[in-house]
């Protein structure tokens, strides 16, 4: 799809954006009209995190998936490349939406530049948990950026433009 097509497609439609890792999945989410994007909630990587990720598509209206992918210049598939292939295979079984792909590239370590900015404590940063869904919101926030928007991504009781944080 183009990135009209990819418009048009999301436009009206509420995203959840999923941060996959092999041990958590950050989860991020935006409203229909893609102005605010935000830090979700985060789900162990288990036998479970489809279910739950369904569920919360229902519980939240969710008209489309945006999946981080670490796309590599030396397109050199890697082990966690095979296991994000394996949960796109899986959610597409499940689901009728469509599924994005966004790159991912350095957005855990843009969460944990973000958080450090806005002032978050340090025993809070440790928490990869948060890294995690503040990265599936900075995946939304690419992705919707892409897509001829510009989102704020509010974390906590701070709301940050992407051109207002520097990485």
């Amino acid at each position: 799809m183009t990135n009209i097509e990819i418009a048009s497609y999301i436009k009206g439609k509420r995203i959840l954006s999923i941060d996959f890792g092999l041990k958590r999945i950050g989860l991020g989410i935006c409203d229909p009209m893609h102005i605010v994007v935000s830090p979700f909630n985060y789900l162990m990587n288990d036998e479970n995190s489809i279910i739950k990720i369904i569920e919360y598509i229902k519980y939240e209206s969710i008209g489309a998936l945006v999946l981080g992918y670490p796309f590599r210049l030396d397109e050199q598939e890697t082990e966690v490349m095979k296991a994000i292939d394996d949960f796109k295979l899986k959610l597409q079984e499940v689901t009728d939406l469509e599924i994005f792909l966004q790159d991912e590239s350095y957005t855990s370590v843009s969460a944990k530049s973000l958080q450090f900015q806005i002032g978050t404590k340090k025993k809070k940063r440790r928490d990869k948990s948060e890294k995690d869904k503040i990265a599936a919101a900075i995946i939304l926030q690419e992705f919707t950026f892409d897509s001829d928007k510009c989102p704020v991504i509010v974390v906590g009781a701070a709301v940050i433009r992407v051109d207002h944080f520097i990485l």
